[in-house]
């Protein structure tokens, strides 16, 4: 399993993200969390 990353929307929102088999075009992307810093890292 790849690990997961953050992207930053706006502002202080953030989507968590893991992409899966990155080297195939047959690859995933699951999208795991999404909200505030405070949301998420509480």
């Amino acid at each position: 399993m790849d690990a997961l990353s953050e992207c930053h929307i706006g502002g202080d929102f953030l989507l968590i993200y893991r992409i899966d088999d990155m080297d195939r075009p047959s690859g995933s992307i699951y999208f795991a969390r999404a909200g505030t810093h405070a949301e998420l890292f509480e």
